[in-house]
């Protein structure tokens, strides 16, 4: 009941058969009960005044009290059905005549939020009613996820890599629309190398509703170009290799060790090396990751030793798995490549040894003079004293251990075996010591031998330089 706007005034009361509705001071009355109404007003200035009385006849309505607000949840196909049972508090409804329709029933993703619907209902007679209702249409599906297992090489000459979703989620769904999908780790680097990890998904869509799931994440280490390290694997003793590493990635050098022992200093791409041993490195690449290279195994070769054996004018070699070559006064001696030389000429002897691993080695010379071929020496010769040596004049000769010196007991020869006494002069200095000229010899070597008694013999070399 509705009040006009005539003249100014103020509502005093709202009366219904006579008697006053409590607290009604509005100029409009909501009429829930069948009756005589009228209202009580005081005009600006004037004195209190009836309007019009108005009577009201209510007619039941036949059906029961309708639910407001309703919520709907969308199904997981993103859809909902309303139904008219689903808007009345009770159903189903105590007159089964009457017709009861919707003004919207099917109900999808772009539905979400409040939505306002007719519900209209008629009687056989044709009379309608008609209600609005507040329709919540809302989505309490959570996204459907279906991880899986990840196993990453991950190459170490590049560095951190950016995990994506997709390396964890075999698929995902949801009624509506994700909003948003998240994974707990997002990157790997050096120090997950061989490691396993739980990879936390979280799913969020657009109402607000969540799932998560976990997937394993197995990180194994993947080397696509190692480092090489080449060189020499064996040398001579006295020898250096050299073994270098090389690789198409960047990379530095952290530490050499030799037999798992780091070798201090040594931090080059290259590295020479004297001794036997397993060498490798430690390296570290451009994206940060450290590596080691393959172990190489360096063996140093010993060289051949020994020393020549002089028996008369037979000269024995070492014996060994070597090769021979024999050289005298310095040169090679053509086809004298056994163990045992028999000699038949005085000089300057030595051989050459030669290992199967290739190492060689001459060994200390040994000097035959004229008295050693073709006789055994019961005595090894003992070493005259000459100086000054080289020279081009004179040569001072001296016995060792003072002992006497007999002048005509010297002989000169060549290393070609020439005897040259005659050519030179000799002055006795003292009971041990003489002065030899030397003038009239050639430039070369020479060898003073002295033959004693008792088998004592001296031997002695000195060089003449013009």
């Amino acid at each position: 009941i509705k009040l006009g706007e005539e003249f100014a005034y103020t509502v005093d009361s709202w009366v219904k058969d006579g008697q006053v509705i409590p607290g009604e001071k509005g100029k409009t009355l909501l009429a829930t009960q069948s009756g005589t109404y009228l209202a009580r007003v005081i005009p600006t200035g004037g004195c209190l005044v009836e309007s019009k009385a108005v009577t009201v006849n209510l007619i039941s309505k036949p059906y029961g009290p309708l639910k407001n607000p309703i919520e709907l949840n969308l199904n997981s196909t993103g859809k909902a059905i309303l139904s008219p049972s689903q808007v009345f508090v009770t159903w189903p409804l105590a007159d089964a005549s009457l017709t009861v329709t919707l003004s919207k029933t099917e109900f999808s993703c772009v539905d979400l939020g409040e939505k306002e619907v007719t519900v209209t209902i008629k009687n056989q007679t044709g009379q309608t009613w008609t209600e609005k209702i507040t329709l919540k249409v809302q989505d309490k599906e959570a996204p459907i996820l279906i991880p899986k297992n990840f196993t990453l090489d991950y190459d170490v000459q590049k560095g951190p890599v950016e995990l994506k979703l997709e390396n964890f989620l075999s698929s995902f769904l949801d009624n509506c629309t994700i909003s948003q999908i998240t994974i707990s780790k997002n990157t790997v680097n050096c120090e997950d190398l061989g490691k396993e990890f739980s990879v936390g998904i979280r799913a969020v869509d657009a109402s607000g509703n969540v799932s998560e799931a976990t997937a394993k994440l197995t990180v194994r280490r993947f080397e696509s170009q190692p480092v090489s390290i080449s060189g020499l694997s064996q040398f001579c003793q006295g020898e250096k290799g050299t073994l270098t590493l090389s690789s198409s990635a960047t990379f530095e050098v952290i530490r050499w060790r030799r037999n798992g022992v780091e070798i201090p200093g040594q931090t080059g791409k290259i590295l020479e090396v004297s001794e036997s041993g397993k060498y490798h490195a430690v390296i570290r690449y451009a994206g940060g990751c450290l590596s080691e290279s393959v172990d190489i195994e360096v063996k140093v070769n010993p060289l051949p030793s020994g020393e020549i054996k002089v028996d008369g004018n037979i000269l024995r070699a070492p014996e060994g798995n070597f090769t021979y070559q024999w050289f005298r006064n310095g040169e090679k001696l053509n086809g004298s490549t056994n163990r045992v030389l028999t000699v038949d000429s005085m000089g300057d002897y030595s051989v050459e040894l030669t290992s199967p691993a290739g190492c060689v080695a001459r060994l200390k010379t040994v000097t035959l003079t004229v008295s050693g071929l073709g006789n055994n020496w019961v005595k090894k010769p003992k070493e005259l004293i000459l100086f000054p040596n080289p020279s081009s004049v004179t040569v001072q000769l001296l016995l060792p251990e003072d002992e006497i010196l007999e002048i005509s007991a010297i002989e000169v020869y060549s290393m070609d075996g020439k005897r040259v006494t005659e050519v030179i002069s000799t002055v006795k200095v003292s009971e041990s010591q003489a002065e030899l000229g030397i003038s009239s010899l050639p430039s070369g070597t020479y060898l003073v031998w002295i033959l004693g008694d008792s088998q004592n013999s001296y031997l002695g070399k000195f060089v003449v330089l013009k």
